[in-house]
């Protein structure tokens, strides 16, 4: 398995004083400096990886168009239960709903709706 060895010089050359405090400081809630080191370069490399994604004309066109065809359908359902209640072809009643759903998966889809309509 090869080693890469690493060898960092922290000064005022590279980092402002402020920079290099907060550095001390994550530093001391470490083991040793390699832990240190590791770590930054995961979080490196998966900000690489995400940053290539968001690149990724493709990979955004498709995601775009789901969660539109996802907000058109949502919409279209919430217009049709409204002109059913307008027409009153559909009547509420304590036993025709369901009790409203408090979880992460509806917290996210709410996000993510809110999300869209915030970009038109």
């Amino acid at each position: 398995m090869p080693k890469l060895f690493l060898s960092v010089r922290i000064t005022e050359n590279f980092f402002t004083s402020e920079e290099i405090n907060k550095i001390e400081n994550e530093l001391q809630s470490y083991n040793n400096k390699s832990d240190f080191l590791r770590k930054i370069i995961k979080i490196y490399l998966k900000l690489e990886k995400d940053s290539l994604l968001v690149n990724d004309s493709n990979y955004n066109l498709n995601h775009y168009n789901n969660e539109l065809k996802e907000l058109k359908n949502l919409i279209k359902e919430n217009h049709k239960i409204l002109q059913q209640l307008n027409l009153k072809e559909l009547q509420l009643e304590p036993t025709n709903y369901k009790k409203t759903y408090k979880g992460e998966d509806q917290e996210i889809k709410t996000e993510k709706i809110l999300g869209l309509l915030n970009q038109f």
